[in-house]
């Protein structure tokens, strides 16, 4: 596995997955956001925090206990100091979700499906985050926290939709970064599913991603999610690497 790969895309996620909150420790950084998202709400380990393990990894379970926020590490293999994982393993905490981050050279893509229109828009409109929220499941009461997470990058970003006669059905956030574009949070309604919706949208980002000069992309997919898996080999994607999340139960 190329690490240098790995760390390009990690470091460009972070900066269009950007916390409200973001607290350097030498290397590591410790995102804060209301405790919404757990990327956004973990230590990204890059680099050696700059002092001894044990003091570093204190530090970090201080700042989260503070903010009210269970501690937690967004860990790869390469994750500094190596073989942190393990030592945190030894030291209690568990382990969470396990993310697939999939890849795709975009340089020659041609889109597969033209049945819908993608709509493109510059920030999420009341009918996008209905739909965003109805299609992903996520409850409603972080509504505000999610959309301010959602804009505060500063990169290209594009809000698609597809509209199945009055209802938006289906909708998809994009980001484009040196030469990378990323696919976030792509939800159908779940009236609107199995049609070819998702498909669709992600083609649509795609196309939009060319147009900001990338000509690479990434998505990230949780490892049991075999359905958005088989969408996403459809349209070429295939497993770079799988990061996933170490966190400190309550005592």
């Amino acid at each position: 596995m190329n690490q240098d790969l790995v760390l390009q895309i990690e470091r460009i996620n972070a900066d269009m997955w950007v916390a409200e909150e973001n607290h350097t420790l030498g290397g590591w950084v410790l995102r804060s956001n209301r405790d919404v998202t757990w990327r956004a709400n973990s230590v990204l380990p890059m680099s050696s925090p700059g002092i001894g393990l044990d003091e570093a990894i204190h530090y970090c379970v201080d700042f989260y206990k503070s903010r009210d926020i269970t501690p937690k590490f967004q860990l790869t293999e390469f994750s500094q100091p190596l073989g942190l994982d393990s030592i945190l393993e030894q030291k209690g905490w568990r382990k969470g979700i396990e993310v697939d981050v999939q890849t795709k050279d975009i340089s020659k893509y041609e889109p597969m499906s033209l049945e819908y229109q993608v709509d493109i828009l510059e920030s999420p409109s009341s009918e996008w985050l209905d739909c965003f929220f109805e299609g992903t499941g996520h409850d409603s009461h972080d509504l505000e926290v999610r959309r301010e997470l959602m804009l505060r990058s500063n990169v290209h970003k594009a809000f698609a939709q597809i509209r199945v006669g009055d209802v938006v059905a289906c909708v998809g956030v994009g980001m484009a970064l040196d030469g990378w574009i990323g696919l976030f949070r792509i939800g159908t309604r779940p009236h609107f599913r199995r049609q070819g919706l998702a498909q669709r949208l992600s083609e649509g980002l795609l196309e939009w991603g060319l147009s900001k000069g990338a000509f690479r992309a990434f998505l990230q997919v949780e490892s049991d999610n075999d359905h958005a898996k088989k969408l996403y080999a459809k349209l070429g994607f295939s497993s770079l690497y799988m990061y996933w999340y170490r966190y400190l139960p309550d005592e």
